[in-house]
């Protein structure tokens, strides 16, 4: 587990020559945004990938600083957007770098589990269509829709088999 983050990193996990397929995924653990379960989801993940000639990415992404017991009562939108931003940052890292770490820049993904969900939607939802990952999974998204929000139907194509909390098999949103 890792606390109060300030620097963010991506550590790069490359296939195989002989086995690399050319996309690339990065990785954003969770942890209720004031932890980072790094290695549970995301260095003991990004083999997963590695083997399958996939290149794995593993951001420690920037987040508030834990200072109680437990998940603290937070704003999500305030304690998230410093993790959005260092996910948005990891995409063009990635693909600045697409060259030398034999990927394609065109198939480049981003998952995430629980907090690292909400940084893989807040990647895949931003303004610049074109620095928007080319997939997306986000894992036990940990997101409270605001009721407030409006959406413009510009990117629900990007996600499948979102949760309606009614039991059916998956679905193409969009």
């Amino acid at each position: 587990m890792v606390f109060n983050v300030v620097t963010p990193t991506l550590t790069v996990y490359l296939p195989e020559r002989t086995k690399a397929t050319g996309t690339g995924i990065i990785i954003a653990p969770g942890e209720a945004l004031v932890a980072l379960t790094i290695d549970l989801e995301g260095n003991d993940v990004a083999p997963w990938f590695q083997d399958k000639g996939i290149a794995a990415f593993v951001r420690k992404y920037r987040m508030m600083k834990k200072r109680q017991e437990g998940i603290p009562q937070i704003n999500m939108d305030e304690a998230g957007k410093y993790g959005i931003a260092d996910g948005i940052q990891a995409l063009k890292v990635v693909r600045q770098h697409a060259a030398e770490w034999g990927i394609s820049p065109d198939r480049v993904g981003f998952t995430g589990f629980s907090a690292g969900a909400m940084v893989t939607s807040g990647a895949l939802l931003q303004q610049d269509a074109a620095a928007r990952p080319n997939f997306a999974a986000p894992i036990y998204l940990w997101w409270t829709v605001r009721s407030d929000a409006s959406h413009s139907g510009k990117t629900a194509a990007h996600f499948l088999g979102m949760g309606t909390g009614r039991r059916r098999g998956p679905q193409r949103c969009g």
